[in-house]
């Protein structure tokens, strides 16, 4: 078992495979970073708690988003888990890690690529 899945559930480790694997064949070479990262890496989360996912990508549109959403509400449906995706291009993630944002930060010490 990886470090970072031993607080997931069996059917959270399923999803977070699944999403995964959906997510980068959708985006392809458009797909920058994939990371996990919260409550569930720390392993401070509580039974309501989502699964924090960062999906970085060289550019982002409408169909792009929707189609994740997709991928996030059949999941999370199948699972019984709460995905939450938090889309940046690799420009706006380059902006936070520059400013020096806690949630840079937040990303850089705990974040796990998938």
């Amino acid at each position: 078992m990886k470090a970072h899945e031993k607080f997931l559930s069996a059917s959270e480790k399923t999803a977070m495979a699944l999403f995964a694997l959906r997510v980068k064949s959708l985006l392809g070479n458009n797909l920058m970073d994939l990371k996990l990262f919260g409550s569930k890496v720390r392993g401070d989360y509580d039974r309501d708690s989502d699964i924090d996912v960062l999906i970085v990508v060289k550019s982002r549109d409408n169909r792009i988003q929707d189609a994740i959403s997709e991928i996030v509400s059949e999941l999370n449906i199948e699972f019984d888990c709460v995905l939450s995706p938090v889309i940046y291009t690799k420009d706006e993630y380059n902006q936070n890690r520059y400013c020096k944002t806690l949630f840079s930060k937040n990303i850089a010490f705990e974040g796990v690529s998938l």
